[in-house]
């Protein structure tokens, strides 16, 4: 897998014939458990969106990478046991069986993590406000924020003579 693949399918394509058959399986499984989200390819990998990451796979050497959001791994910790985990990844050997069960409850507890990122109803300074696809960001701060930006670059101007 030496070029970027454009979809999917081209990147379960240019794997070896012995890793595409799990390869396809991971992505049935999650395509199952997550039937909204959106499949493309993100830093040469196999990305799913669902109001924010959900998960990547990725064929390494020996195991199969598959790649949640750290809280997501770190609530799952203890299921996980019996496979190499680090922050926010879970190898899964290439020599075993796809634990189904687990990569099906590991991508709708993600599913649910982004969902509750969503509907919170405070910014992280502690700001009421509804997000929604026209106000993704606190009225509040993001002002403030775009503010201070504003004056400093033409702050910046003036003290060059501008």
């Amino acid at each position: 897998m030496n070029k970027k693949p454009k979809s999917v399918d081209a990147y379960i394509k240019a794997a070896p014939r012995e890793a595409q058959a799990k390869l396809k399986h991971i992505r049935k499984i999650i395509k199952a458990a997550a039937p909204k989200a959106t499949e493309r390819i993100s830093y040469g990998i196999p990305y799913y969106d669902h109001v924010g990451r959900l998960a990547y796979f990725m064929l390494a050497r020996a195991h199969i990478g598959l790649y949640l959001m750290p809280p997501v791994v770190a609530k799952y910790r203890r299921e996980l046991a019996g496979y190499a985990t680090s922050k926010s990844t879970i190898r899964l050997p290439l020599g075993e069986k796809i634990p189904v069960m687990l990569v099906r409850k590991l991508i709708k507890a993600s599913v649910a993590h982004n969902d509750a990122r969503y509907n919170e109803k405070t910014c992280s300074r502690g700001h009421e406000f509804q997000k929604s696809s026209s106000q993704p960001v606190c009225p509040t701060c993001w002002p403030g924020r775009y503010r201070k930006k504003l004056v400093l670059r033409i702050r910046g101007n003036k003290a060059k003579g501008v």
